[in-house]
């Protein structure tokens, strides 16, 4: 099989009195890989992260760029009784810029060295809960390779994080529940110590319609490190068109803290949400999206709106439309554009052809 995936990550926050950052991370991600046995998965991944900081300190304000290709070979065994084990190592090579006002623009070479593994073992159900055991220990270490008398020619960060909890799950009808509680540590040169954590969520069709709501919940309820926060909080409500016959569609999200996807799977060590310490601030975020599909002659064609806000101020505006036969490739065309609290307004024009197989 092939898979293409794609993160953005958006962060904000301070190290103390006088000192704030905050900028985006986009990762795209293409993957190939092959089963056999019904046991058996192995496949290598492709990526390619893009970053952007601006910062603030003793020294003034600077702008940080990192560009980083890596590739990822994994592997992952299925068991019979419904279990599943996996490893994934990684490493890359990029480039890395620093821009402070009234100084030379500052480069060096990065290298990036990633291991982690897991497991997910199923419990004996209890009383309809389907409940499983989980656990998970990853690395990632990004060196800079420059002249080491600039402020970045010789950086070096690493992180490692290691937990271990318990799911549960339950499904009634169309409805879906689960909770997890995990023990995780933290170390290397980010946030350390250990801490408690609780997740859970629900997921529900719309009365009397083809529409869903979607709410998850994620945070620490203890950390060794006193000052350390995390909550997340994400709920959605979606009302898709009619597949055949067309109509309106529309979706809104609102968010505060950290995301949490709820989905067990492995994310990329570095495309975490930045810790939020000292004075930094977890920002509420408001996405609606609107659209109305028109079906004809086996053909659609739907055009939409989207708009954006975040409690710092900043707004994304996007028009887009989506048009192919009924079955067959979609064209998708949007031109965004983004306004920060900031600097200069953003714009972007894309276009996506996506086929259903």
């Amino acid at each position: 099989s092939l898979w293409h995936r794609g993160d953005l990550t958006r962060f904000e926050g301070s190290a103390g009195a006088g000192s704030r950052y905050g900028g985006r991370l986009l990762s795209f991600w293409y993957g190939a890989d092959m089963q056999w046995d019904k046991r058996w998965l192995a496949g290598a991944a492709l990526a390619r992260s893009k970053a952007e900081v601006d910062y603030a300190g003793g020294g003034g304000a600077s702008h940080l760029k990192t560009v980083l290709d890596s590739v990822h070979p994994y592997l992952l065994r299925r068991f019979e009784d419904g279990g599943t084990a996996w490893i994934t190592l990684g490493g890359g090579r990029g480039t890395i810029e620093n821009e402070t006002a009234g100084r030379d623009i500052e480069t060096a070479d990065t290298e990036l060295a990633t291991a982690s593994a897991g497991f997910r073992a199923r419990l004996p159900a209890f009383g309809g809960l389907e409940l499983s055991t989980s656990g998970a220990a990853g690395f990632a270490q990004l060196e800079a390779d420059g002249n080491a008398r600039t402020a970045i020619g010789s950086l070096s960060a690493s992180t490692d994080r290691q937990s271990l909890g318990v799911e549960a799950a339950l499904e009634e009808g169309e409805a879906a529940y689960y909770t997890s509680l995990s023990l995780r540590r933290n170390g290397g040169d980010g946030v350390r110590g250990l801490g408690l954590e609780l997740s859970g969520g629900a997921g529900s069709p719309l009365p009397a319609s083809s529409g869903r709501v979607d709410i998850r919940l994620q945070g620490l309820v203890w950390h060794s490190g006193r000052e350390y926060r995390e909550f997340g909080l994400t709920a959605t409500v979606r009302q898709p068109a009619d597949a055949g016959r067309g109509g309106p569609s529309w979706s809104l999200a609102g968010a505060y803290g950290a995301p949490a996807s709820g989905s067990g799977e492995p994310e990329p060590l570095w495309s975490r949400d930045a810790p939020k310490r000292g004075g930094g601030k977890a920002l509420p975020t408001l996405d609606l999206k609107a659209g109305w599909r028109f079906v004809s002659r086996r053909s659609l064609f739907e055009p939409h709106a989207a708009l954006g806000l975040t409690g710092a101020g900043a707004r994304q505006l996007a028009f887009g439309i989506e048009m192919g036969p009924l079955p067959g490739p979609l064209l998708r065309l949007t031109g965004e554009r983004r306004i920060p609290r900031a600097g200069a307004p953003e714009n972007r024009i894309t276009a996506a052809l996506q086929f259903t197989f």
